[in-house]
C-alpha cells in the first residue's frame, strides 16, 4: 500500500536564528545546514541543533593549534585571515563551515541506521555507514584546505 512507512510527515520550520559559536570561528544557521545539505524535514531542529553543536566542537578542537599560530600572527578571527572570497565568503570561512556541517551531516547519517525498521536494516546500515564515512572524509578534507595542508594525514579527533 502506498504512503505506508514509518518517515513522520511533517513540515517543520526551520529558524534563521544563529547557533553562538566560539567568537574566533562563525556562527551557523539550521536554515543554511538544513537547505544546503538537504535535510529531510523529518529531523526536528532539536535534533539539528544537537549534531552542529557536537560538530562545532569536534571542529574547533581539531583546529585548536591552527586558531593559535593565526592568533600569534594577530589573526582575531577566522574570516579575518587573508584569503580569497566566492560568493561573497571568505573561502577560509565556507570550509570552516564545510566540516562542520559535514560532520553534522555524518553524525546525523548514523543516528539514521539506528531507526532503520526495514527487512533490508542491514544493507541500509552498510549503506549508510559508508555515506556517514564519506562526510566524514569531506569534513577532513575542509579541515585540511582551512589550515592549507594536504587532506591526507589531517584527521578530525
Amino acid at each position: 500500500m502506498a504512503g505506508q512507512g514509518f518517515e513522520v510527515n511533517t513540515k517543520t520550520q526551520r529558524t534563521a536564528q544563529a547557533i553562538v559559536n566560539d567568537p574566533w570561528f562563525v556562527d551557523l544557521s539550521l536554515l543554511e545546514f538544513s537547505e544546503k545539505w538537504s535535510i529531510p524535514a523529518h529531523f526536528k531542529n532539536d535534533l539539528l541543533e544537537d549534531k552542529l553543536i557536537f560538530a562545532c566542537d569536534e571542529i574547533n578542537q581539531s583546529l585548536f593549534d591552527y586558531v593559535i599560530e593565526q592568533q600569534s600572527n594577530g589573526f582575531n578571527r577566522l574570516a579575518d585571515i587573508a584569503a580569497k572570497e566566492i560568493g561573497g565568503e571568505s573561502v577560509k570561512v565556507s570550509q570552516y563551515k564545510r566540516a562542520v556541517y559535514a560532520k553534522a551531516k555524518a553524525e546525523l547519517v548514523r543516528a539514521q541506521i539506528g531507526l532503520a525498521l526495514k527487512a533490508d536494516a542491514e544493507s541500509a546500515a552498510k549503506t549508510s555507514e559508508a555515506q556517514a564515512n564519506h562526510y566524514e572524509s569531506m569534513s577532513s578534507k575542509a579541515l585540511a584546505k582551512i589550515q592549507d595542508k594536504p587532506a591526507i594525514g589531517v584527521y578530525s579527533i
